[in-house]
């Protein structure tokens, strides 16, 4: 069945790959020289990339994650605290009972997911959310059989337990009554609704953590809030200025290049180029004649700072998302 739904996976690449083979191992290619060209860096071997590359891949689960802020927390862990344990002993678990149930077809299966990330990984790259989103099912089976197997041991105990019975007189003479109060069916209650109070604690607890996690560190970090896409307005605000040169001063985390050029070559127009830096000693800003368009992030300040001073005739514009919080500033410069 796993082989089975592999093959059924990969139809729409295979024909692809009969289709376009050009494209497709233009692609990988380029995907193959960049892995030589980090190992060629570093100067390490492929079977130390593969080492290092594994070991950030297992880590991502709970301690560090992708980079990309577009579609998450930049390197936050992809599991909630409770889940993160939880996944943690479930590995642990099918590793040390492997010959067990299915334990062997979670192994190769969570293995052979792992795989995408570990051979295109470059050295010392954040594992991609988009490459390792197979895994959700299996840290979804590995998290849940934990519980499981904490009912069933309960459950197994519960059957060994002898529960005790207490036997109580009421009344005198010929009214004496006698009364069994089974304090086992109490006790038996009792440890049975515990655990269910136990899962749903956790469950909250969860819960919790991922609605800050989603609704409120997500939506202060992400490029696009309240259907505001950053991308789209800078892309607008390039589009309508064609007195010179546009550039964008690069800021960690904040837009997609890739989604402006997008917008960009819908428009049949081109930026010129991102900066690293502000410098009036370098390029752009040296010995430049004319009008030039420079988007930055609100915080950069150093950097407007340094605009400014080179630019004596200048305007900016903040662009704000729909909750007044600025998202890009546009500066005007002219000489």
């Amino acid at each position: 069945m796993l082989l089975l739904v592999a093959i059924i996976t990969a139809l729409p690449m295979i024909r692809f790959l009969i289709d376009q083979p050009e494209v497709y191992f233009a692609r990988e290619l380029q995907a193959a020289k960049l892995v030589g060209q980090s190992m060629g860096r570093e100067q390490i071997s492929r079977w130390k990339l593969y080492a290092s590359n594994t070991k950030t891949s297992l880590l991502m689960f709970n301690y560090e994650g992708d980079s990309n802020s577009r579609f998450g927390i930049p390197f936050q862990r992809e599991l909630g605290y409770i889940s993160a344990a939880l996944f943690v002993l479930g590995l642990a678990k099918i590793i040390a009972r492997w010959k067990k149930g299915s334990n062997p077809l979670i192994l190769v299966a969570f293995v052979g997911l792992l795989l995408p990330m570990i051979i295109s990984m470059l050295y010392g790259e954040k594992p991609n959310l988009f490459r390792s989103s197979g895994l959700i099912g299996l840290c979804l089976v590995l998290v849940s059989s934990v519980i499981r197997d904490a009912r069933m041991s309960l459950r197994n105990l519960l059957q060994r337990i002898h529960l005790p019975s207490w036997k109580i007189q009421i009344g005198e003479g010929e009214s004496v009554r006698v009364r069994q109060i089974h304090l086992g069916f109490s006790l038996a209650l009792v440890l049975s609704v515990a655990p269910v109070l136990l899962s749903t604690g956790l469950l909250v607890a969860e819960l919790r953590d991922t609605q800050q996690v989603y609704f409120g560190e997500f939506r202060e970090q992400a490029p696009d809030v309240g259907n505001y896409s950053v991308a789209r307005e800078m892309a607008q605000t390039m589009i309508g200025f064609e007195e010179g040169p546009t550039f964008v001063k690069v800021w960690p985390h904040w837009y997609d290049g890739r989604a402006v050029t997008v917008h960009l070559n819908v428009a049949e127009r081109a930026w010129t180029a991102e900066l690293f830096e502000i410098n009036p000693n370098t390029y752009p800003l040296a010995d430049f004649q004319g009008k030039l368009l420079i988007l930055m992030h609100p915080q950069d300040h150093a950097s407007l700072e340094t605009l400014r001073q080179s630019f004596p005739k200048h305007t900016t514009h903040t662009a704000r998302f729909p909750t007044g919080l600025p998202a890009f500033i546009a500066f005007y410069g002219q000489r």
